[in-house]
């Protein structure tokens, strides 16, 4: 079993996006020029329509990001390109069911604090439940994020299988990865976030940030730029463990 270089592909999974900017661009941004479309019509549009618009703005976001996850993966293993957008094929409808399966299992050997999360009706417990329920998923979590790499580049057997066996005994190591790589995206975010939301507050002063279709239209984009950090967390994650060091770049 070959062990998780941390540091080594958080830094490839930003590397290759750097690298392949343009890339990404082809691949994600017409599928995100949707979401934001909707953020930017939502002052127009939305009226007597929440909250289902937002959601349905959301929800095509979802989908918008598990489409190019799935070409991402692809972009690092198997060093596919493509002239256009990411395709909504059958590959990438296989992908998108591989998705609400795994978000089930790694809820189900938490299922009993979720259901106390949700239905409970002492508060003091109900916070601990989420908390139980939080760190009981963890370890699941991790480990069956890898199941993606295989489910998304179609390889032959088991996909569960190989991607469980794959992360076995580095479990942590695979968190600690996705917590850099989501601190290191936030702070970008916040470098971005802030300047914006100072100009909206400038303009308008009386302008609620949170649901600011300008920041939603940032925050879509953004979306773009965590996608491909996370699915190329996932490919390179997976390369190592399954492939070892030497698979892996060495710049």
């Amino acid at each position: 079993m070959h062990r998780l270089p941390v540091y080594r592909v958080v830094g490839l999974a930003w590397l290759h996006v750097i690298r392949h900017k343009l890339d990404l661009l082809k691949l994600g941004l017409p599928w995100f020029l949707i979401p934001a479309a909707m953020a930017a019509a939502s002052r127009f549009l939305a009226d007597g329509l929440e909250p289902w618009y937002g959601r349905i703005e959301a929800g095509i976001a979802y989908l918008a990001g598990l489409i190019l996850a799935r070409a991402w993966i692809r972009h690092v293993l198997l060093d596919e390109r493509r002239a256009g957008p990411a395709p909504l094929n059958g590959g990438a409808v296989r992908y998108l069911v591989w998705n609400f399966v795994l978000i089930l299992l790694a809820a189900l050997p938490a299922a009993p604090a979720i259901a106390y999360a949700l239905f409970g009706t002492v508060p003091t417990y109900v916070g601990l439940a989420k908390i139980a329920a939080l760190l009981i998923a963890l370890p699941f979590v991790a480990r069956l994020a890898l199941v993606f790499a295989p489910a998304a580049i179609e390889a032959p057997g088991s996909k569960l299988q190989a991607g469980w066996e794959a992360g076995a005994g580095s479990w942590w190591r695979l968190l600690a990865a996705f917590v850099l790589t989501a601190v290191s995206g936030y702070v970008v975010t916040l470098l971005l976030v802030i300047p914006i939301g100072t100009m909206i507050m400038a303009v308008d002063p009386g302008a609620a940030l949170a649901d600011h279709p300008s920041l939603r239209i940032v925050g879509h984009l953004l979306t773009l730029l965590f996608i491909a950090l996370t699915s190329g967390l996932i490919a390179w994650s997976w390369r190592a463990l399954t492939q070892g060091d030497a698979a892996l770049p060495t710049r």
